[in-house]
């Protein structure tokens, strides 16, 4: 459904993201909100992380908005 290429490069697309993040929230898929990101993101700068475990993710979002703070390949992040 999504350009597997362009999800798998290091930087993970922007549009990719909006994307998937308008889909969610027009068939009204819960993700994490703005706010609520922006917060994680000062955390995951901050911290640097290894790992990370999602558990209970719905499409994916947040996990890939977090590969993509972390400047990680989606490959990667769903690798462990």
């Amino acid at each position: 459904m999504y350009n597997v290429k362009c999800i798998m490069k290091k930087r993970i697309c922007l549009q990719q993201i909006l994307k998937i993040k308008k889909r969610a929230l027009k068939e009204h898929i819960p993700i994490i909100r703005d706010d609520e990101l922006e917060v994680i993101k000062r955390i995951l700068i901050e911290k640097q992380p290894k790992n990370i475990l999602e558990i209970g993710t719905a499409v994916g979002y947040s996990a890939i908005c977090f590969c993509d703070i972390l400047s990680v390949g989606a490959h990667d992040c769903a690798r462990n």
